[in-house]
């Protein structure tokens, strides 16, 4: 059962998002130490998600991940990609929950840093490897829940959430600074 978490006044509770087919919903609240993974089809991921938008109105802020099409990818796959895109899209739009798309690029810039970059056996950078091993890394505490390969959506929508609290945490210092 979900705890239901009413957040200080000033608190705001950052939600990531990976609308992919091991997609997941990632919840990092500002004054307690709890932070949260589900998968894509947890259904309390959405009970959370609920809860934040009825006990927390103007206390949450959600990111997004922007997906699009990818060359050489199949009709059928690109398809079932961006009705997951849509279906969180339309579920944020109905929960009235405010927030914001993230391309890939932006966020793993923000979160990989200069951590090394793998490559596969294709050549290619290994993010899904990255972002498993930078999620364990700041969230230490839900390394039992990003243990597989397969945890790789739980692990982009840490990054998701943490790359989201730090770009509020920036704009909140730039604002102050005027």
């Amino acid at each position: 059962m979900v705890k239901k978490v009413e957040l200080a006044d000033g608190g705001i509770a950052v939600v990531g998002i990976d609308p992919g087919d091991t997609g997941a919903i990632a919840v990092i609240y500002p004054d307690v130490e709890l932070r949260d993974v589900w998968d894509f089809d947890d259904p309390e991921g959405m009970m959370v998600l609920e809860d934040l938008a009825v006990y927390n109105r103007g206390k949450v802020e959600v990111f997004l991940e922007r997906v699009h099409a990818m060359p050489k990818q199949g009709v059928s796959s690109t398809a079932k990609f961006m009705t997951n895109f849509g279906r969180w899209w339309g579920r944020l739009e109905a929960l009235g929950l405010p927030f914001a798309f993230v391309a890939p690029q932006v966020w793993q810039k923000e979160v990989f840093g200069a951590m090394p970059r793998r490559k596969l056996a294709n050549g290619k950078v290994d993010t899904k490897g990255m972002s498993l091993e930078a999620a364990r890394r700041l969230y230490p505490g839900l390394a039992p829940k990003l243990m597989r390969k397969k945890d790789n959506g739980r692990a982009d929508a840490l990054c998701i959430a943490h790359f989201g609290r730090r770009s509020l945490c920036a704009w909140e210092e730039k604002t102050l600074r005027r």
